[in-house]
Protein backbone atom coordinates (compact mmCIF):
# COMPACT_ATOMS: atom_id res chain seq x y z
CA UNK A 1 0.00 0.00 0.00
CA UNK A 2 1.40 3.41 -1.02
CA UNK A 3 1.92 6.04 1.82
CA UNK A 4 2.13 9.68 0.35
CA UNK A 5 3.91 12.24 1.61
CA UNK A 6 4.86 15.66 0.77
CA UNK A 7 7.56 17.98 1.84
CA UNK A 8 9.65 20.91 1.13
CA UNK A 9 13.13 22.10 -0.12
CA UNK A 10 14.52 24.63 1.83
CA UNK A 11 16.42 27.77 -0.14
CA UNK A 12 19.45 26.59 1.26
CA UNK A 13 19.29 23.59 -0.46
CA UNK A 14 18.04 24.57 -3.59
CA UNK A 15 20.74 24.03 -5.64
CA UNK A 16 21.88 20.31 -4.17
CA UNK A 17 18.23 19.56 -4.80
CA UNK A 18 18.39 20.63 -8.71
CA UNK A 19 21.36 18.43 -9.04
CA UNK A 20 19.67 16.00 -7.49
CA UNK A 21 16.91 15.92 -9.82
CA UNK A 22 19.35 16.51 -12.93
CA UNK A 23 21.40 12.76 -11.54
CA UNK A 24 17.66 11.53 -11.16
CA UNK A 25 17.21 12.18 -14.73
CA UNK A 26 19.66 11.54 -16.10
CA UNK A 27 20.11 7.76 -14.65
CA UNK A 28 16.15 7.56 -15.22
CA UNK A 29 15.55 6.47 -11.69
CA UNK A 30 12.14 7.29 -10.12
CA UNK A 31 11.95 10.29 -7.26
CA UNK A 32 10.08 7.44 -4.99
CA UNK A 33 12.71 5.20 -5.27
CA UNK A 34 15.57 7.38 -4.52
CA UNK A 35 13.39 8.80 -1.35
CA UNK A 36 12.85 5.27 -0.10
CA UNK A 37 16.90 4.21 -0.47
CA UNK A 38 17.27 7.49 0.99
CA UNK A 39 15.22 6.50 3.92
CA UNK A 40 16.37 3.25 4.31
CA UNK A 41 19.71 4.26 4.37
CA UNK A 42 18.95 6.92 6.98
CA UNK A 43 17.10 4.52 9.21
CA UNK A 44 19.86 1.61 8.99
CA UNK A 45 22.40 4.31 10.20
CA UNK A 46 20.45 6.37 12.76
CA UNK A 47 18.15 3.10 14.39
CA UNK A 48 18.45 3.41 18.28
CA UNK A 49 19.49 -0.50 18.23
CA UNK A 50 22.46 0.80 16.13
CA UNK A 51 24.41 1.06 18.95
CA UNK A 52 27.60 1.51 18.13
CA UNK A 53 26.86 3.13 14.70
CA UNK A 54 28.07 0.42 12.42
CA UNK A 55 28.20 0.69 8.85
CA UNK A 56 28.49 -2.28 6.39
CA UNK A 57 30.73 -3.37 4.66
CA UNK A 58 30.03 -6.10 2.56
CA UNK A 59 32.91 -8.48 1.14
CA UNK A 60 33.06 -12.32 1.77
CA UNK A 61 32.26 -12.58 4.66
CA UNK A 62 29.99 -9.94 5.48
CA UNK A 63 32.63 -7.70 7.84
CA UNK A 64 30.58 -5.46 10.18
CA UNK A 65 33.31 -1.88 10.49
CA UNK A 66 33.04 0.83 12.23
CA UNK A 67 32.56 4.50 10.90
CA UNK A 68 35.07 5.63 9.17
CA UNK A 69 35.66 8.81 11.42
CA UNK A 70 35.02 6.79 14.58
CA UNK A 71 37.80 7.05 17.29
CA UNK A 72 41.19 5.58 16.75
CA UNK A 73 40.45 3.19 19.89
CA UNK A 74 37.63 1.81 18.31
CA UNK A 75 39.36 0.59 15.29
CA UNK A 76 41.87 -0.92 17.48
CA UNK A 77 39.56 -2.66 19.57
CA UNK A 78 37.39 -3.88 16.12
CA UNK A 79 41.18 -4.69 14.56
CA UNK A 80 42.16 -7.12 17.84
CA UNK A 81 39.21 -9.17 16.98
CA UNK A 82 39.06 -9.34 13.57
CA UNK A 83 40.75 -11.76 11.07
CA UNK A 84 44.41 -11.40 9.35
CA UNK A 85 42.22 -11.16 6.46
CA UNK A 86 40.29 -8.14 7.38
CA UNK A 87 43.14 -6.70 8.60
CA UNK A 88 45.12 -6.75 5.53
CA UNK A 89 41.90 -5.73 3.55
CA UNK A 90 41.78 -2.33 6.44
CA UNK A 91 45.25 -2.02 5.30
CA UNK A 92 44.74 -1.80 1.71
CA UNK A 93 42.07 0.12 2.10
CA UNK A 94 44.01 2.63 3.74
CA UNK A 95 46.85 2.70 1.90
CA UNK A 96 44.32 3.42 -1.39
CA UNK A 97 42.33 6.00 0.38
CA UNK A 98 46.00 7.61 1.74
CA UNK A 99 47.16 7.63 -2.00
CA UNK A 100 44.29 9.31 -3.16
CA UNK A 101 44.15 12.27 -0.68
CA UNK A 102 47.61 13.02 -0.79
CA UNK A 103 47.05 13.52 -4.46
CA UNK A 104 44.04 15.38 -4.12
CA UNK A 105 45.39 18.00 -1.39
CA UNK A 106 48.04 19.15 -3.86
CA UNK A 107 44.95 20.52 -5.89
CA UNK A 108 42.38 23.32 -4.93
CA UNK A 109 38.73 22.62 -4.28
CA UNK A 110 37.43 23.70 -8.19
CA UNK A 111 40.70 21.65 -9.47
CA UNK A 112 40.20 18.33 -8.01
CA UNK A 113 36.83 17.97 -9.51
CA UNK A 114 38.21 17.61 -12.77
CA UNK A 115 40.84 14.62 -11.44
CA UNK A 116 37.60 11.91 -11.84
CA UNK A 117 39.72 10.18 -14.94
CA UNK A 118 43.10 10.24 -13.05
CA UNK A 119 42.90 5.98 -11.21
CA UNK A 120 44.77 5.46 -8.22
CA UNK A 121 47.69 4.41 -10.38
CA UNK A 122 48.17 7.53 -12.00
CA UNK A 123 47.98 9.05 -8.81
CA UNK A 124 50.51 6.80 -6.67
CA UNK A 125 52.64 7.76 -10.10
CA UNK A 126 52.23 11.39 -9.78
CA UNK A 127 53.28 11.62 -6.47
CA UNK A 128 56.54 9.38 -7.07
CA UNK A 129 57.40 12.08 -9.56
CA UNK A 130 57.53 8.89 -12.50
Amino acid sequence: MSNVKSFCVLNSNIEVFNDFIKIKNEKNTSFSSLINLAIVEYTKNHKKSNKSNILDYINSNFVKLPNFYDDSLVWRDFCINTSEKNLKDIELQSKNINIVSNFLLKFSESERKHKKSINLIQMLSFQRGF
